[in-house]
């Protein structure tokens, strides 16, 4: 159920309504004629708009998965220094 949620969550569908070809980094390898046919959609302007809840969600998926994720660290190095002291006297 939860992997159905994050695979919805990350994916888009429609790169073309999300701008992709309007970022500074490939703006240029599209060129004035192809980007004229890529009109942007303005979308990030709408709150209402479906792509624009979408990256909401994966904002929010993003930020409770990077905390996840600093927590569990957190946890290895607490266990990997408590281990260590344990075993630090029998490396001399």
């Amino acid at each position: 159920m939860m992997s159905h949620y994050f695979r919805q969550i990350f994916s888009y569908g429609d790169y073309t309504s999300f701008g992709i070809h309007e970022l500074p980094l490939y703006k240029d390898e599209y060129g004035d004629k192809l980007s004229s046919l890529l009109k942007s959609s303005e979308w990030q302007k709408d709150p209402d708009n479906a792509l624009f809840k979408h990256l909401k969600d994966h904002m929010n998926m993003t930020v409770i998965l990077c905390t996840r994720e600093q927590q569990l660290l957190d946890d290895i190095k607490i266990s990997s220094e408590k281990l260590f002291s344990k075993l630090s006297h029998y490396c001399q």
